[in-house]
């Protein structure tokens, strides 16, 4: 199939974040404004300007939409005239009523005066952010600053022409920064075609750092005896959640933890029933690997979504580094976990010891192959008290070039913006975003907690409340004109 054009639609920035480049300082709430500019080559563009700052919205997560259709399992909802089918599992509700949605699934009804209030704030703001989106991803190049070879892989990919393995190893390896790029806007711009300016945004509280698995880059690992374990109790869990969802607005909650075998199957079902018997919120779990009747079960009591990185698809490397687990398994359990229903986000890390680019390529072929929700994987950040001290973290550059490639092998992914990749340098996330990405997530995790949950070395990161880290995501997501419009791109 013909993809849409987009080499001739973007820009190579020497030093590319697409929102901080393109806009200045901020002004007016509504206020648009257009103003040319001079970027690093010198080119003139033409940006248009958002600004949102002042403006206070209440539900930040997600934009009500309205039933018009049920069909057995599925229903038919619309937003701003934009028609999706959306699961109804979970909820029970009639032609006429606004839901919320998220990851293609309807989890909570809305007044309708709440509803039409809500939408009535948005329907100007959204256009606004949808042109916002449209003029960074618009801005032109020159062919001149390019390579005869990327030049050519840019007309592939244009033309809709299949790639071969040396194509994707070249653009993993061998651009300068100018084609970097142009490769992540590129990239961003096919993420505009396909799902326009929808921004998923996620909560995260990590309700433990026990674990009884040993895997050699991980910093909870059991042999690291050097770290301050904690685990919540059902009562802090409870208020997290009550906060995250009731003061913060999120609509979706990923429970982690480490594979702590305190928290039994008996426990998880609880938490997981008395967040639904109180909650409209999408449940995701990230516990680690278990059993497929415990993960059955905890889908019959309400949740929907599960996150397990199977980290590397070179059995190899997975050996190494994880000795005490299966590649096989590991992904024979992801593939079960759709067979139930749930909602998969899967990935790998990136730059492991060993690894090499073509098992980068595989890792997202991979990946695709799983048929995930969301696309989760972040760049590998050694931790001084594991078995890979000594290693180097990948670059920032080789990891926003995976996220583009991801993007460019499969167009409609939901691509999650780790929080590892802020530790890879300043305005990482932004980079991200402007790359492919398309989803973010936001810790909620209680203070006093947050800071023990130390997978990899985050300097600083892990201090930044809950309030402030929602600022500044909203901030970034409306700089690039991206809206909450979570709702299914089926």
């Amino acid at each position: 199939m013909k993809i849409p054009a987009v080499f001739s639609l973007v820009n190579p920035a020497g030093k590319f974040s697409c929102g901080k480049f393109i806009l200045p300082k901020m002004k007016s709430i509504f206020g648009i404004s257009r103003q040319a500019r001079l970027n690093p080559f010198g080119f003139k563009r033409s940006a248009l300007r958002v600004n949102f700052a002042s403006q206070n919205l209440d539900m930040c997560y997600a934009i009500p939409a309205k039933v018009r259709e049920i069909k057995r399992r599925y229903a038919v909802v619309e937003y701003f005239g934009q028609q999706r089918r959306v699961r109804r599992d979970l909820l029970q509700f009639e032609v006429g009523d606004y839901v919320y949605v998220q990851a293609g699934m309807a989890i909570r009804k809305i007044p309708k005066p709440q509803a039409e209030s809500i939408l009535s704030t948005w329907g100007a703001l959204f256009e606004k952010l949808k042109k916002q989106d449209e003029a960074i991803v618009s801005e032109p190049y020159s062919r001149n600053a390019l390579s005869e070879k990327f030049a050519g892989l840019l007309d592939k990919i244009n033309n809709g022409s299949g790639l071969s393995g040396p194509d994707y190893l070249y653009l993993l390896n061998g651009l300068n920064d100018g084609e970097s790029a142009v490769f992540a806007n590129t990239a961003n711009k096919i993420r505009h075609n396909y799902l326009s300016n929808s921004c998923c945004i996620h909560g995260i509280i990590e309700i433990s750092n026990f674990c009884r698995r040993d895997c050699l880059y991980c910093g909870i690992r059991k042999s690291n005896k050097k770290l301050t374990r904690y685990r919540m109790n059902m009562d802090e869990i409870g208020r997290a959640v009550d906060y995250a969802v009731n003061k913060r607005g999120f609509k979706v909650l990923v429970l982690q933890g480490g594979e702590d075998t305190f928290f039994t199957k008996k426990k998880v079902l609880k938490i997981i029933e008395g967040i639904r018997s109180k909650y409209g919120v999408l449940i995701f779990l990230s516990l680690g690997e278990r059993g497929e009747s415990d993960y059955q079960s905890f889908y019959d009591a309400g949740a929907r979504g599960v996150l397990l990185r199977f980290e590397t698809s070179n059995p190899a490397i997975y050996s190494r580094l994880k000795p005490d687990s299966s590649l096989e398994n590991r992904i024979a359990l992801i593939k079960s976990l759709r067979r139930m229903g749930y909602l998969v986000a899967t990935g790998f890390l990136i730059g492991l010891p060993g690894e090499e680019n073509k098992d980068i390529v595989n890792n997202i072929f991979l990946t695709k192959k799983l048929k995930p929700e969301m696309y989760s994987f972040g760049p590998l950040i050694p931790h001084k008290h594991t078995s890979l001290a000594g290693e180097e973290a990948v670059s920032l550059g080789k990891a926003l070039r995976v996220i583009s490639l991801a993007r460019l092998i499969d167009k409609k992914a939901r691509i999650l913006v780790t929080t590892a990749f802020e530790v890879l340098g300043e305005g990482a996330k932004e980079k991200a975003l402007c790359a492919g990405a398309n989803s973010l997530m936001i810790n909620a995790t209680p203070g006093k907690y947050r800071g023990l949950y130390d997978i990899y070395p985050s300097p600083g990161l892990r201090d930044k409340s809950t309030e402030a880290q929602i600022a500044d995501t909203l901030k970034l997501v409306y700089r690039l004109g991206r809206a909450p419009t979570d709702i299914g791109t089926n």
